[in-house]
């Protein structure tokens, strides 16, 4: 992720004390977490300024203040929880925890550790608040070290530019040639004309300084908090698929003992923090935690989101984080803790080469926290093959993969693939793809797209078969619709699932475009031998739950039949489960719900 310079002002807030007054400037260092100065909170809570070295306890009283670029006069309280006393030369830093959300638009600005002689000769911004209103200052340049090994910067530029004051305490100090955060401001010296200033910043090393530094808790309590949020949001059985996740992630970071001793979560990041780094270059273990537990399958697609922008803030790419992750879980033998479920294939022709396919795969362990919007990433990304070969490499695919344990295959392709028999194409071993797996096929919305009303309509016909008809028999819930009769069909709009008959191989896109957008109907069941129709009842003698279970064992039964006479051979089940759908297909989707 990158910050601009925009980022950097929006990131800034406005501290205010008891009379309403703006006395210093703090900045977002971590979502929900404020870095400022001690000696800024003294000053907020009422504190004389010669009584701040005299008070080293953390306060208590709650700080006001608010984002005045991003929302102006929007007062926010925030707590002290993290604290290091006031000092000329070392401390005087202090952590604030938001009592209520940031802004929409504040993005947290990560410090970047640079070496003194690296920046001398370039140039600085800081924006604080000797006034209410604010103002920048781009004048300003390093040039020592003094005690603390705080950088002392002074006003080389312009001299009626702003001039670093008091206000500008806690301000964060941007580097405009790297465009990132080198520093906080600390203290500041005026001349009497005020045109020669000095001011002290500290760097990030300093603020990170030890095992309790200061911005190394923040990032923990930020990590913290985004896990409780949503441990606290799920029920029972979720909220234990998510402590094992956790648990596991705790392991795979080689953390010892801290997850096991340490009694809260809290302190078991804190403990993992203060580890050295391990094995990933240049990124520390509560980093690496946190890519791993996004990992995971039992990770809800909301908390996935976060995860991802909490490493991003830190200048990490999470992508690349997130594949070394997944490559270590699969050398150390790590499986998710619990089996994929559903294995989504999605395939494409090749319209320059007929005889070709693209496809790609994404796996789903539980769909109750599966999300098409921040999916896990492809098992396989893009893969051009034969489509004779498609069936043997999706068995094959599955037999190496140790995690996906007899999975319910979605096979997402165009409208006029539906006819295509995938089920029946023989494997290398001699077996059917639908003799071994719960196969349906879908329509790919993102290549064979409708008009926008029927997704909404399609949900809504899905959630009543959850609702009303999913444990019913399957006999007493589907309708028959002759396709050659326009009135049955288009009497499909009050149906959830029909039985489609005499439907060609030649009629199945026209008729599945009019099904799509006349009647958002989301099961189908219909055979490839029209002639065959009137023995499909006994198929129908299952829950509709269990109903692509039996189509599996009628499929089964039929590998040793002679193909032209056996039902288990001419199956075709559209099953289309609006909550297990391809993320290129969900773009579609969004746009047309919305």
């Amino acid at each position: 992720m990158t910050f601009t310079r925009e980022d950097y002002i929006q990131a800034i807030t406005r501290i205010f004390d008891k009379n309403n007054h703006a006395i210093g400037t703090g900045f977002l260092v971590a979502p929900g977490y404020i870095l400022t100065c001690a000696h800024v909170v003294l000053q907020a809570i009422g504190i004389d300024k010669k009584n701040f070295a005299l008070y080293e306890g953390v306060p208590t009283d709650l700080i006001a203040l608010d984002f005045p670029v991003l929302a102006n006069g929007q007062k926010i309280d925030a707590k002290v929880v993290a604290w290091l006393p006031y000092s000329l030369s070392q401390g005087d830093v202090a952590g604030l925890k938001l009592l209520a959300d940031e802004p929409s638009g504040a993005k947290s600005i990560p410090l970047t550790q640079i070496k003194f002689s690296d920046i001398k000769d370039e140039e600085h911004s800081v924006y604080g608040f000797g006034s209410v209103e604010g103002g920048q200052s781009d004048a300003y340049k390093p040039k020592t070290i003094i005690a603390g090994e705080r950088f002392q910067f002074y006003k080389a530029g312009n001299p009626n530019d702003e001039t670093i004051k008091e206000g500008f305490s806690g301000a964060p100090v941007w580097n405009e040639q790297r465009n990132c955060v080198i520093g906080m401001i600390a203290t500041a010296m005026v001349s009497k004309e005020e045109q020669r200033s000095k001011a002290y910043a500290i760097p990030k090393k300093e603020l990170d300084k030890g095992s309790n530094g200061i911005l190394k808790q923040l990032r923990v309590y930020s990590l913290c908090d985004l896990i409780e949020k949503h441990l606290q949001q799920l029920g029972n059985e979720q909220k234990q698929k998510l402590r094992k996740a956790i648990a596991t992630a705790f392991y795979l970071c080689d953390s010892g003992s801290v997850w096991i001793e340490k009694k809260t979560l809290q302190l078991q990041l804190l403990g993992l923090s203060q580890l050295g780094n391990r094995g990933w270059d240049g990124v520390d273990r509560l980093r690496q935690f946190a890519v791993f537990l996004a990992t995971m399958d039992a990770v809800p697609g909301s908390m996935y989101r976060q995860i991802k922008n909490w490493v991003e803030y830190s200048r990490f790419n999470f992508d690349s984080l997130q594949t070394l992750a997944i490559s270590e879980k699969k050398e150390r033998n790590v499986s998710p803790a619990y089996p994929w479920e559903h294995l989504v294939v999605e395939v494409k022709p090749d319209e320059q080469e007929q005889k070709n396919v693209y496809i790609s795969m994404w796996a789903i362990g539980d769909p109750d926290t599966y999300d098409s919007r921040e999916p896990p990433p492809p098992l396989l990304e893009t893969k051009k093959l034969l489509f004779t070969e498609l069936p043997s490499f999706i068995d094959q695919w599955i037999d190496e993969e140790e995690s996906l344990d007899n999975p319910m295959v979605h096979f997402f392709v165009p409208r006029y693939w539906l006819a295509r028999n995938l089920d029946s194409y023989k494997t290398k071993s001699g077996l059917t793809l639908g003799s071994q797996y719960k196969l349906v096929m879908r329509i790919d919305l993102s290549q064979s797209p409708t008009l926008g009303k029927y997704y909404k309509w399609w949900q809504e016909k899905w959630q009543k078969i959850l609702r009303e008809k999913v444990q019913s028999l399957a006999g007493a819930t589907f309708v028959r619709a002759d396709i050659t009769q326009k009135k049955q069909l288009l009497e499909l709009k009050y149906a959830e699932m029909a039985i489609l008959e005499n439907l060609t191989e030649a009629q199945v896109e026209e008729v599945f475009t009019f099904i799509t957008k006349k009647t958002a109907l989301p099961v189908a069941l219909w055979l490839r031998r029209s002639e065959l129709s009137d023995r499909v009842d006994h198929v129908l003698d299952t829950k509709v739950v269990e109903l692509p279970q039996r189509i599996l064992k009628e499929r089964l039964n039929a590998l040793e039949e002679e193909e032209n006479h056996c039902l288990g051979h001419h199956l075709s089940l559209v099953w289309e489960d609006p909550n297990i759908v391809t993320p290129t297909m969900n773009l579609q989707f969004d746009q047309e719900v919305c």
